[in-house]
């Protein structure tokens, strides 16, 4: 009979810098993704059943469960960097948010100088009728050539002077409104350049911490297999969750991650 065992060759962790990352969604998953499987590149080899029983000893580890035991401390670590990136971020995007409530404020104040701005042009156009229409026409039976005509016509003047003056105030008013929108809007999207270069940025630096991480974690655990295949005295120590046919084995894990958890 023969036994098929099959060893895992080697480890390597996944790749992230190929991913490319836009949104905040993508941010709150990677940290997660990185410590759940690493992959690993395996072999297939045979041996004799009765080499295996009488002159090899084989232990197993899973590596899965290792590799997590020993991550989760440096995981929280990043976790709490990941957190303070996505805190620094919603800041941003409440700061855009202000702006863009302020630019509603200002399309709404411009909406009622707009009203007013009709309001007075329509009382402008009635004095303007009035003064250009003959005497009679203009006002009733009173003639612009007695005392009170005169004075009637020029009070009239005088609310056309200052139609006409409210109206440059307003016009001055939605030219100042329009030009501080723009400064707004302009505001606003150098924020969400700010933001969209800080979001990848940051990424970048979380992923390539996670990478560093995850390499001296896997340099830990195979200075410990080495270690531990001398302790307990085995001749092979392959994955568990690679093991396609096991006869007393003798299963390390639990030894490994103590190992691994002693500074």
């Amino acid at each position: 009979m023969v036994a098929y065992i099959t060893e895992f060759k080697k480890l390597e962790m996944q790749k992230f810098s190929s991913r490319n990352t836009t949104n905040l969604s993508f941010l709150l998953s990677t940290l997660c993704l990185f410590f759940i499987i690493p992959i690993v590149d395996a072999f297939e080899f045979t041996l004799p059943l009765e080499i295996l029983r009488n002159e090899i000893s084989i232990g197993v580890v899973d590596i899965r469960s290792v590799f997590e035991a020993v991550a989760r401390e440096e995981r929280n670590v990043l976790m709490k960097q990941k957190e303070e990136i996505i805190s620094s971020l919603s800041n941003i995007e409440k700061e855009i948010e202000n702006i863009e409530n302020e630019k509603k404020e200002i399309d709404r104040t411009l909406e009622t100088i707009e009203e007013e701005m009709s309001e007075l042009a329509r009382k402008k156009e009635n004095l303007s009728v009035k003064l250009s229409s003959t005497p009679i026409e203009a006002f009733s039976a009173t003639s612009v050539s007695t005392p009170e005509g005169a004075l009637l016509e020029k009070e009239l003047e005088d609310e056309l002077q200052k139609i006409e003056t409210a109206m440059m105030q307003k016009q001055q008013e939605k030219k100042e409104l329009t030009s501080k929108k723009e400064e707004k809007e302009q505001l606003a999207r150098q924020k969400r350049q700010e933001m969209q270069a800080k979001k990848k940025e940051e990424e970048e630096k979380l992923l390539q911490k996670e990478k560093e991480m995850a390499e001296k974690i896997y340099e830990r655990i195979y200075s410990k297999i080495v270690e531990l295949a001398k302790q307990e005295n085995v001749d092979i120590i392959v994955d568990k969750n690679l093991l396609l046919y096991n006869e007393r084995v003798k299963d390390l894990t639990n030894i490994l991650i103590n190992m691994l958890m002693l500074k």
